[in-house]
């Protein structure tokens, strides 16, 4: 059984605001978060293909959010 795939909506933007608020440079939260710089900052950028649900949630924790402070579910394209 295939899972179905959903489009995230951008999250780039909060996730560099809330890096930065927090202190962290690119470098060390990638670092933290276990993704590489390029990674990270594709992400921040919006310019990733696909992210997985593990990834967000890995980020929204390492910020001290909730994955539903990170990503507003409201916004997700449910049609495929």
């Amino acid at each position: 059984m295939k899972c179905r795939e959903y489009k995230l909506p951008k999250i780039g933007l909060k996730v560099q605001v809330e890096r930065k608020l927090r202190g962290y440079s690119q470098q060390d939260f990638a670092k933290i978060c276990g993704l590489s710089k390029s990674q990270l900052c594709k992400i921040e950028l919006n310019q990733y293909k696909t992210m997985t649900l593990e990834t967000a949630y890995q980020i929204a924790s390492k910020l001290d959010m909730g994955i539903d402070e990170l990503i507003d579910l409201n916004q997700i394209n449910y049609s495929n």
